[in-house]
Parts: structure tokens; C-alpha cells; sequence
């Protein structure tokens, strides 16, 4: 998450139902390909979700995961596809 949703996270924390809790806040990271969005989301995780409660969070950062090495492995090969198309 970065600093907005962050700040966006506490200030909104208390309106969101404790039930609601584990699956809202990492999902306002799912769509982050930044590597530094991962630690910030198990942070997140360890520090305010019981261990039982952390599927939400850990889909999340798979997500992320994939999303970077998809990026990363397909990107330029995409990229070298489209140019030889133009």
C-alpha cells in the first residue's frame, strides 16, 4: 500500500466492520506490481490480523507476486510482438 492508502486505511479503519477488516484493507493493494507494496502488506498483516484471519493478505501478495513476474518474463516479449505488428 502506499502512503495515500495508507492514510486512507487508518482514517477509514474504524467505519469498516472488524469482520470486513482482513479482506478489505489488503484488497486496496491488490492491483500493485511494486515489489515494495508486498512487505508493506504483510506488515500490515503481522501487525493487525490474527494469523488465522490472513488469506486475504496472503492472496494479495501472490497476486502481487504474479503480477511482477508476468511484468517482468512477458512483458518484452509482448512489447517485441506488438513492434514487429506497427
Amino acid at each position: 500500500m502506499d502512503e495515500a492508502a495508507q492514510t486512507v486505511t487508518v482514517a477509514f479503519g474504524k467505519s469498516i466492520p472488524s469482520s470486513s477488516r482482513s479482506v478489505y484493507f489488503p484488497l486496496v493493494a491488490v492491483t500493485s506490481y511494486q515489489p515494495a507494496t508486498i512487505s508493506k502488506v504483510d506488515a500490515y498483516a503481522n501487525k493487525h490480523l490474527a494469523p488465522t484471519s490472513r488469506r486475504s493478505a496472503q492472496t494479495t501478495v501472490a497476486t502481487i507476486k504474479a503480477r511482477i513476474k508476468v511484468r517482468s518474463e512477458q512483458l518484452p516479449a509482448i512489447d517485441e510482438w506488438l513492434a514487429r505488428r506497427s
